[in-house]
């Protein structure tokens, strides 16, 4: 039966899967694009320009979706259980938020200062050799932060599955 819950969760869950999606696309498909050589360097720039532009303003009203239905969701457990919480329940509740957000912090250390960086120097016309050390160097760094960001979104998802069962 379709009940406003119901409709909660699914935007939940459906937007957990939007963001984290989007997260793997930037980090398994838009960064290995910037280490192709092209002689189109604007076209390109263009491009992860934009991509990026929209990740963000997705990504930052997702953000804003899985955290205020995931606190209708906390209440409403607790509504259905009187507030009386086990303490594995409020152990798993409070290390998703811990982790999500080490989540943001470390997206939002790429979205703006990063990729931005990235895509000046992609856009500034100069060849690849001229670029490379700077601009693999920010490269580089998105990359490394992108896996454990990705590592932490899967262990919020395990942990979120896991208080079915507390």
């Amino acid at each position: 039966m379709l009940t406003f819950k119901t409709i909660i969760l699914w935007m939940h869950l459906t937007t957990v899967a939007i963001w984290i999606g989007g997260m793997f696309f930037m980090t398994l498909v838009l960064l290995p694009m910037l280490q192709c050589s092209t002689s189109s360097h604007r076209d390109l720039s263009s491009v992860i320009d934009g991509a990026v532009k929209r990740f963000q303003t997705i990504s930052w009203e997702a953000v804003g979706i899985i955290l205020l239905t995931g606190l209708f969701n906390l209440i409403n457990v607790g509504l259905e259980r009187d507030f009386n919480f086990s303490a594995a329940y409020i152990h798993i509740v409070a290390t998703k938020f811990f982790l999500l957000i080490i989540i943001i912090a470390i997206q939002s250390f790429q979205s703006y200062n990063l990729l931005p960086g990235m895509i000046s120097r992609l856009s500034s016309g100069d060849k690849l050799p001229a670029r490379t050390d700077s601009f693999d160097k920010f490269r580089k760094r998105t990359m490394l932060l992108s896996i454990p960001k990705l590592l932490l979104a899967g262990l919020v998802i395990y942990l979120g599955l896991s208080l079915e069962y507390r």
